[in-house]
């Protein structure tokens, strides 16, 4: 009966020349070709940028930051899910922002102001928490938290800014490519930090990472005011 079914339906038969699945490695090491080689827009700077705003632990909804601030500093649920809460209220307001002042600022002014912030409010968060670290002080750690929750303004308006850059001036042709590097170097940032913070077991160690975490916020705004300062590409 099968037989005589598949035999009456050609297309059921099965093809010799069947099309393989794409190579994941391989795909990776084209996209990588197309990310280096991409002439327009020195995008590679805005993904660069864009990268690096994840080589942090300094999140208040990251599991890193709130695990250590419950065991280590013993904060009550209650302080840390307003930590959590506000840090996303204020990343709303970013992304509000941001429609506001693009239309007044141009995209690459607004989104630098936005990168610039943050990198402002994460050397403040790491300031104050080695003043924590140094004299314990309660007050100093409630600083450090609203550093990290303000610092989320800047943030989300930056990742709307970097995200529209690359719409405008990534080659249509290239696009997947280049979103696969990005995300593959988001992911890199990440999986480094988590690394690092499971050698960080104690407030004196942590603090490492919070300067890290800093100066990588810091390079990102870096990254991101040398391509605000190249000419305008055009986007034809």
């Amino acid at each position: 009966f099968f037989i005589t079914m598949i035999r009456n339906n050609p297309s059921l038969e099965m093809r010799s020349g069947l099309q393989q699945a794409p190579d994941a490695e391989g795909s990776l090491v084209q996209s990588w070709k197309k990310f280096i080689q991409h002439d327009r827009g020195s995008v590679q700077l805005i993904v660069l940028a864009y990268a690096l705003v994840y080589l942090t632990v300094l999140s208040p909804h990251g599991l890193v930051l709130t695990t250590f601030l419950a065991q280590e500093q013993s904060l009550s649920p209650a302080v840390l899910s307003f930590f959590r809460s506000s840090g996303a209220l204020v990343g709303v307001a970013g992304v509000t922002a941001f429609r506001f002042l693009v239309t007044r600022l141009g995209l690459r002014q607004t989104t630098l102001s936005f990168i610039m912030f943050q990198a402002a409010c994460t050397l403040l968060a790491a300031f104050t928490y080695s003043i924590n670290v140094s004299t314990g002080s309660i007050s100093v750690l409630y600083i450090f938290m609203a550093g990290v929750a303000l610092a989320r303004f800047g943030l989300y308006g930056f990742e709307v800014g970097a995200l529209q850059g690359q719409q405008m001036y990534v080659k249509e042709n290239s696009r997947g490519a280049i979103g696969t590097v990005e995300k593959s170097l988001c992911f890199i940032g990440s999986l480094i930090m988590y690394g690092a913070s499971m050698l960080a077991t104690t407030p004196t160690s942590f603090t490492i990472i919070v300067w890290c975490s800093a100066a990588a916020i810091v390079s990102s705004a870096l990254v991101f005011w040398k391509w605000s300062s190249t000419p305008e590409p055009s986007v034809q």
